[in-house]
C-alpha cells in the first residue's frame, strides 16, 4: 500500500488545486517499470509491420518486373503495394511508440473522501465520487495483462486504466464501492486518530462511533461500507480478496452467492458461524465452508475486530451481471437492510460448548443428550426398514470428539459439526427466536408446518413440546385454546412472569395434561409454546416447558 507521504516524492509537482485538498487517503502512482501490455502491443505491431513491408515490397517489385504464371496487373501491384508499405511504416511508428515506453500509462490517481483526482504530466482533473459509474465494457479477461477498466466520469472523458497500473484491481474495487455515492454520506478516516482511539490498537474515529453505539444504542450504526471506505488501506484488499474467493469457488451455474459470517464471543473466546449457499438453491445451504473461504473471511474479520471489539459479523450477497462481472452488496449483521430481508437463513442450529450443530437439509433428524460420556447423539435418516445413521458428539475438557456410528465414514453424512460459541449450555437457534434446550427432551424434526422443531420425550408415548410461529396475538389467545373434550385445569405464570393455561383431557383412556404459554417478544410478535404429556409426567415436562418459555428470546440479529 502507498502511504500519502509518497506524494512528496513525485517528480511532477502537484497542481495547487490538488494540494488544497490536503493529504489523500490513498494514492495509485503509475508503474516505474515498462508496461507488459505496451511491450506486447509494440512487439505485435513490429511483426505486423515486417509482414506488411515484405508483402508491399514484393508487390512493388512485381509491378516493375512481373513474375509468376499469372501476376496481378501493374496498377493493382502499385496501389496495393504502396498502401501496404505506408501501413508498414505506420505500424513501425506504433511499435516504436509502445516499445519506447511513450504509450505506457502515466496517470496517477489520488483518493480523497470527496473526490478522485487523476493526474497526468501535463494536466489533471478532479472528479466527484457521485459522477463515477462503471461501464459495462470493463474487461475482466482471464489473462491478467489484457485486463482493462473503464468508468464514466459524468460529462468529462472516461476514467480508463489497465493492468499496467499497480494495484489496478484494488483501485477498480474502490471505484465500484464509492462510485455514485455522495461524499456527504461518508465518514472519512481520521489522520492520526490516536487521540480518539478505543482500547484496541489502530482504531479510528469510525470505530469510536461504533464502540459508542454498542454501549448505548444501535440507532447510529456505522455501515460496513462506510467503515471500509474510511479505512481503505486496512480493509479494501481483504474484502476484495474475499469476493474473488467466493466467485472462484462458485459452481458455474450459480448467479447468486450468499455468505453470512456471524462473529460470537463467549468466555473470552471468539468463534465464527458460517452460513453459505445460493438463494436460488435454498435447500443446499450449509454451515460448512471450504478452507479458502474461511481464511478469506478471517482476513476481513480480524481487522474489523481490531477496529471494533464488538463487531457482530457480516453478510455478503453477490449477483452475476455478466459472464465476467458480479455486483457486490454487504452489511454488518446489526445493520438493517431490506435487500437482505428475504434471503435464506440457517433454519436450525444448536450452539454451545464450542460447537455448532446443524441438521442436514432434507433429512429427518433426532438428537438426544447423553450423560456418560456427556454430549449429544445425533441421528439422521432412517425411514421404514432403513436404519438411522448416528454420530456421537463427546464433550471433554481437553477438547470435543466425534464417534462415528455403524456405516458412517464421516460426520457430514449425519450432522454438520463446526466451531461454535463457548457457552456452557445448549442453545437452539432459528431465524425467528433462540431458546435453551431443556434437559430430558430430545430435539427432533418438526411434524407440523408452523414449527421449527419438536421436543419429545425419550419414550414413544406422544410427549411433545413445540413453539408455534409468531403472530399478533396477546394473552387473551389463551382463552380460546381449549379444544373439544378439554377442560381448564389451572392458570398461572412461569417464574419469569409469562402466562399459561393448563387443560385436562383423556387420550386412549389415559389422563393427559396440555399447557399453552403466551410469550411476548415485541408488541407485534407473540409466540405460543405448547407442551402435552401424560398427567403422570406433567411436573417434569412442564418444568422443561417453563425453562424453554423463559429462555425464548429474539435472535441476536434479525
Amino acid at each position: 500500500m502507498n502511504q500519502p507521504s509518497d506524494m512528496d516524492s513525485r517528480a511532477t509537482p502537484l497542481p495547487a488545486a490538488v494540494k488544497a485538498l490536503g493529504q489523500p487517503e490513498d494514492l495509485f502512482p503509475p508503474s516505474l517499470q515498462r508496461s507488459s501490455m505496451g511491450t506486447l502491443v509494440g512487439g505485435l505491431l513490429a511483426v505486423v509491420a515486417l509482414l506488411m513491408l515484405g508483402m508491399g515490397g514484393m508487390l512493388l517489385y512485381c509491378a516493375v518486373h512481373p513474375f509468376g504464371t499469372n501476376p496481378p496487373p501493374p496498377a493493382v501491384c502499385w496501389t496495393v503495394g504502396a498502401a501496404l508499405v505506408l501501413l508498414a511504416f505506420g505500424a513501425f511508428f506504433g511499435s516504436y511508440y509502445y516499445l519506447s515506453g511513450k504509450g505506457d500509462n502515466k496517470r496517477a490517481y489520488f483518493i480523497y473522501p470527496q473526490c478522485l483526482v487523476e493526474i497526468l504530466p501535463a494536466e489533471h482533473r478532479i472528479i466527484p465520487w457521485e459522477a463515477i459509474r462503471e461501464k459495462l465494457g470493463t474487461s475482466q479477461a482471464a489473462v491478467a495483462v489484457l485486463r482493462s477498466y473503464r468508468f464514466s466520469a459524468g460529462t468529462s472523458k472516461d476514467i480508463v486504466f489497465d493492468s499496467s497500473l499497480p494495484r489496478h484491481e484494488e483501485l477498480a474495487a474502490l471505484l465500484r464501492s464509492r462510485g455514485g455515492k455522495s461524499a456527504s454520506s461518508r465518514i472519512p478516516a481520521a489522520a492520526g486518530a490516536s487521540t480518539q482511539v478505543a482500547p484496541v490498537a489502530g482504531t479510528t474515529n469510525v470505530s469510536r462511533a461504533q464502540a459508542d453505539t454498542a454501549a448505548a444504542t444501535q440507532s447510529e450504526i456505522v455501515g460496513l461500507d462506510d467503515t471500509i471506505l474510511a479505512n481503505p488501506q486496512l480493509l479494501m484488499k481483504p474484502m476484495n480478496a474475499l469476493v474473488q474467493t467466493l466467485v472462484q469457488s462458485a459452481p458455474r451455474q450459480h448467479s447468486l452467492l450468499h455468505l453470512i459470517a456471524d462473529v460470537r464471543t463467549e468466555n473470552g473466546r471468539t468463534s465464527i458461524l458460517f452460513t453459505h449457499g445460493s438463494p436460488l438453491e435454498p435447500g443446499e445451504y450449509t454451515s460448512l465452508v471450504p478452507d479458502n473461504i474461511a481464511h478469506a473471511s478471517f482476513a476481513v474479520i480480524d481487522p474489523l475486530l481490531r477496529l471494533d471489539a464488538v463487531f457482530p459479523g457480516f453478510e455478503i450477497l453477490l449477483r452475476k451481471t455478466s459472464p465476467e462481472n458480479w455486483n457486490v452488496k454487504f452489511r454488518r449483521l446489526d445493520q438493517p437492510s431490506v435487500e437482505f430481508l428475504d434471503l435464506p437463513r440457517c433454519p436450525l442450529r444448536l450452539c454451545g460448548y464450542g460447537l455448532s450443530l446443524v441438521p442436514l437439509m432434507g433429512m429427518t433428524f433426532r438428537w438426544m443428550r447423553n450423560t456418560n460420556p456427556p454430549g449429544v447423539i445425533a441421528s439422521a435418516g432412517g425411514s421404514g426398514a432403513q436404519e438411522a445413521k448416528q454420530v456421537q458428539v463427546i464433550l471433554g475438557d481437553q477438547g470435543n470428539q466425534l464417534a462415528m456410528g455403524k456405516g458412517v465414514t464421516k460426520a457430514e453424512e449425519v450432522v454438520e459439526v463446526a466451531e461454535g460459541p463457548d457457552a456452557r449450555q445448549w442453545i437452539i437457534e432459528t431465524p425467528l427466536f433462540r431458546a435453551a434446550w431443556p434437559q430430558g427432551l430430545d430435539l427432533r424434526s418438526p411434524l407440523a408446518s408452523k414449527t421449527r422443531f419438536d421436543l419429545v420425550g425419550p419414550q414413544p408415548d406422544g410427549t411433545l413440546v413445540f413453539v408455534q410461529d409468531p403472530s399478533q396475538c396477546d394473552e387473551r389467545t389463551l382463552d380460546s385454546m381449549a379444544a373439544e373434550g378439554q377442560t381448564e385445569a389451572a392458570r398461572g405464570r412461569t417464574p419469569a412472569g409469562h402466562s399459561w393455561i393448563e387443560l385436562r383431557y383423556e387420550f386412549q383412556g389415559t389422563p393427559w395434561r396440555q399447557r399453552h404459554y403466551a410469550r411476548r417478544l415485541s408488541q407485534q410478535k407473540w409466540f405460543v409454546v405448547t407442551a402435552q404429556c401424560p398427567e403422570a409426567d406433567a411436573a417434569r415436562i412442564f418444568a422443561a416447558a417453563d425453562e424453554l418459555t423463559n429462555s425464548l428470546t429474539a435472535p441476536q440479529y434479525s
